[in-house]
């Protein structure tokens, strides 16, 4: 297992510190947007960390960088308005994603991450495409509309 946490405050810092501990995996880069931080908090741990510099606003920069380190597992420790990017880059990079707070991921069409996840896993690339041309969205709203003008049924006893 060749990991990716992305994070090195204190919530990365921690869960690298912990890492070391632990002999399951044989390479955790730890990513900041700040090289230094990311440095700080592998500093004082094994050979099997590193640190690397990333903007975890970009997508292609988490790609990239899990394509470089041949990253099998991308762990997401920051703010959540990164969620989104940083769960592209790891699905375009083929890693697996973990996100340590299921947050709502898309606060103007109200998608969440989680959803967003197992619609891949179950359906696989042809939910991606519909969501990216924003049909999914279309065909619920044509949904509501279709049932607001429907009348309520009639109660039968």
């Amino acid at each position: 297992m060749r990991i990716l946490l992305v994070g090195a405050g204190g919530v990365g810092s921690a869960m690298a510190a912990i890492g070391a501990r632990r002999d399951f995996f044989e390479l955790m880069v730890v990513a900041d947007y700040s090289a230094e931080k990311a440095a700080r908090a592998v500093s004082s741990l094994d050979e099997r960390f590193v640190a690397a510099q990333l903007d975890a606003a970009s997508a292609h920069d988490v790609a990239r960088l899990c394509r470089a380190r041949r990253i099998t597992h991308v762990v997401n420790a920051v703010d959540p308005r990164f969620v989104m990017p940083i769960f592209n880059g790891a699905f375009a990079a083929g890693a697996d994603y973990l996100d340590l707070a299921m947050s709502l991921s898309d606060a103007r069409r109200g998608v969440m991450l989680g959803g967003l996840y197992f619609a891949v896993v179950l359906f696989g690339w042809p939910i991606i495409l519909m969501s990216l041309l924003g049909l999914l969205e279309t065909i619920a709203s044509l949904r509501a509309r279709s049932a607001a003008r429907r009348p309520p049924p009639t109660p039968t006893r």
